[in-house]
């Protein structure tokens, strides 16, 4: 953890803590600290700290102190469950896992792999359970990865924000510490009973829709046994905001992370209407992946006009390219993608450019484009001959609809001529400038 030394001494901790050495030798001798007696502290031990300064009161002994800590929703078994703990031969042998593949797997979900917690190991022996179904090693390893790294980050987004939004706020407002840890701990005991029903919702969704898209990729990739492992042919846009660095250094960090967060709105909005998803965020960049050439093009169309009518207008450059890609890990990689980067570093704010490859499917889908010239792209040996969408942009900036002339709805506003699908659109939109 940042700014907190591997090991500290009772001393040290208690000047980092900002508290009475007595009251951290108390602890420690209590059983609640240094849980393996060795004299020194470490940054569990803050957690562990803070956390039974706010359960404690005058009438609670030691072990009623954590027993209590124990049962605390998410983090009480593994910050305060501690029991045993093995060599990774000893948790080899325990397991069924060679100690080769059981220290990748300990590597994978940050565990390490020099003390292995016995508590840990019906949970590792689900991979005797993975491979037994058939599944090789790479495969599983390559899943666990997923899952390690996007729980980490739902984990460390619900602590920062019930920090942010709860803790920093009720601090700033005089409350004493006290008050606010209760507060802070009934609040997340209270969000700590969404968390099952809600992973499990949004994987049942997520599941079908990855269902849906397995059986369009095998559609594709019938009479076509030639490509490599997991490639799938797919469109790739990225887009980029234009002059962040310049809004992030007038504007401060702060109305920076705003921006960011409406752009990211935005750029979520249109993707599922198309058939696309947001594959990943890049800085002040968006990767997002389309089933077809058509599909991202008008999702393009949409996304650039609805950054220059949103509440906080902001000017995009876009790229795009179709082709084969390799799906690793909730990621595609390849020469695909990479030339869809790099077609939109060539864009000019406000610009959406594509490769020869998306303008057979533009223009046979009715999109107006028009050649863009030839450019030097790094990567690329030869000149890559670049097109961009050409003429106006008529996509309800509500809804992301294309709109066909005459308009059921529109509204001049900043010089710009603004189509809607329908009345409705038009006043959901005027009600959300208000």
């Amino acid at each position: 953890m940042a700014g907190v030394p591997e090991s500290l001494s009772p001393d040290e901790f208690a000047a980092l803590v900002v508290a009475p050495v007595s009251e951290i030798e108390s602890y420690m001798a209590g059983g609640l600290l240094d849980p393996d007696a060795d004299g020194r502290l470490d940054e569990l031990d803050v957690a562990r700290f803070q956390t039974f300064r706010s359960l404690a009161d005058a009438s609670m002994s030691m072990g009623d102190l954590l027993s209590r800590a124990r049962r605390l929703p998410m983090v009480g078994e593994e910050l305060f469950g501690w029991g045993p703990v093995r060599t990774l031969e000893e948790a080899s042998e325990s397991t069924g896992i060679d100690p080769e593949t059981l220290a990748g797997l300990l590597d994978i979900v940050g565990i390490g792999s020099e003390a292995v917690p016995e508590r840990d190991f019906e949970v590792l022996q689900t991979f005797n359970v993975a491979t037994e179904s058939g599944l090789p090693r790479d495969a599983i390893f390559e899943i666990l990865r997923v899952y390690a790294d996007s729980m980490r980050r739902v984990a460390e987004a619900e602590g920062r924000l019930v920090h942010v939004y709860l803790h920093e706020r009720m601090l700033a407002e005089g409350v004493p510490e006290d008050e606010v840890a209760a507060n802070v701990l009934a609040v997340q005991d209270e969000l700590n009973a969404l968390v099952d029903p809600l992973l499990q919702f949004l994987h049942r969704r997520y599941a079908m829709w990855a269902y849906v898209e397995d059986a369009f990729y095998h559609l594709a990739a019938k009479g076509n046994r030639t490509s490599p492992l997991g490639s799938v042919e797919s469109t790739i846009v990225f887009v980029d905001v234009a002059s962040f660095t310049e809004v992030t250094e007038t504007n401060g960090d702060e109305a920076a992370a705003r921006l960011l967060s409406h752009i990211d709105a935005l750029v979520r909005r249109g993707a599922a209407a198309n058939d696309g998803k947001l594959v990943k965020q890049l800085g002040d960049g968006f990767m997002l992946a389309f089933y077809t050439p058509t599909g991202a093009l008008q999702y393009a169309r949409y996304l650039q006009q609805a950054a220059k009518v949103s509440a906080e207008p902001v000017r995009l450059r876009i790229g795009v390219n179709t082709g084969i890609v390799i799906y690793r890990g909730g990621d595609y990689i390849g020469s695909t993608v990479n030339l869809a980067s790099r077609v939109a570093a060539a864009a000019m704010p406000d610009q959406t450019l594509m490769t020869e490859s998306v303008v057979q499917a533009a223009q046979a889908a009715g999109i107006s484009v028009e050649q863009a010239g030839v450019r030097l792209v790094r990567g690329v040996d030869k000149p890559v001959t670049l097109y961009k969408l050409s003429g106006a942009t008529h996509d309800d900036p509500v809804c992301g609809t294309s709109v066909a002339e005459p308009p059921p709805a529109r509204l001049q506003r900043n010089g710009d001529d603004i189509w809607f699908c329908s009345e409705a659109c038009l006043r959901r939109f005027l009600a959300a400038k208000q």
